[in-house]
């Protein structure tokens, strides 16, 4: 009987030392949980929250905003399909240097506008879901128009430019 008794009092040794471990766990898990949030906070979110705020592009003063009519032309479709061909719609704006160059462009409107007209029109209907393509007539029509203005002024040219050209609208419908 004495070795009855002795048995179950081995057991409640036992019982403290697992509730010991269980808190080590639930401790070890608590500093684990500590260490990882303050590792997301300053490798993720502080740099995030200390980053200098982008500023907005420099407009020279006295720069002019010169926007076109939304204007259409059609894409070219692949051979075989027997859909309507689908419109590529766009509407552009300059930004020029002064307002006399606005005035310039307003008045030979019509220069500009073709020159758009064939930089938006030739285009496969595949080439047209590239977002770079967007990007590439931009970039020329910056550069014709400039050549445009130059060859309008003559030398005068040079205090009379297109700074930067505006997509307002580009996309394409589908019939």
């Amino acid at each position: 009987m004495v070795e009855e008794q002795k048995a179950p009092a081995a057991a409640p040794q036992n019982a403290p030392s697992s509730g010991k471990n269980t808190l080590i766990l639930v401790g070890g898990a608590a500093v684990f949980a500590v260490v990882l949030a303050l590792g997301v906070y300053k490798f993720v979110l502080a740099p995030k929250l200390t980053a200098e705020p982008q500023t907005a592009p420099e407009v020279p003063p006295g720069a002019v905003v010169f926007t076109f009519d939304q204007a259409h032309t059609t894409a070219i479709m692949p051979p075989g399909t027997t859909a309507p061909a689908s419109l590529v719609m766009y509407k552009v704006s300059f930004l020029c240097s002064n307002a006399a160059t606005a005035e310039i462009i307003k008045q030979n409107q019509s220069w500009f506008a073709d020159m758009l007209r064939t930089l938006h029109s030739g285009k496969e209907r595949a080439q047209l879901d590239d977002p770079m393509l967007s990007e590439s007539i931009r970039k020329q029509a910056l550069i014709k128009a400039n050549e445009i203005l130059k060859a309008i002024l003559g030398q005068k040219a040079e205090q009379n430019k297109v700074l930067k050209v505006f997509h307002d609208e580009f996309y394409v419908y589908d019939q």
